[in-house]
């Protein structure tokens, strides 16, 4: 992005690194996952399996991948399109 002269995300690295974001940064970040970048999707995997990897057990586990998938293909952007094989399947 910096080479076409977009400094969107100049300065915010340990932004997405980092477990918490400020509260004083948090209105900036928030704008920043809004945009939809890829670094914000990116963000959000990592986010979704550091809570994945939290589940007491592996049917906690299955539950929340199982939970994941449905969210993913209930999506509007994935009507009419074929789902992603369900959690059985690939677990």
């Amino acid at each position: 992005m910096q080479k076409s002269g977009d400094d969107t995300l100049k300065d915010t690295r340990y932004l997405w690194l980092k477990g918490t974001v400020p509260d004083e940064q948090q209105p900036a970040f928030s704008e920043l996952l809004e945009m939809k970048l890829k670094t914000a999707k990116a963000w959000m995997y990592k986010e979704t399996f550091v809570e994945f990897w939290a589940q007491a057990d592996i049917r906690e586990g299955k539950d929340l991948l199982r939970g994941l998938v449905s969210q993913r293909n209930a999506h509007p952007a994935r009507q009419g399109q074929e789902g992603l094989p369900g959690p059985s399947k690939a677990i």
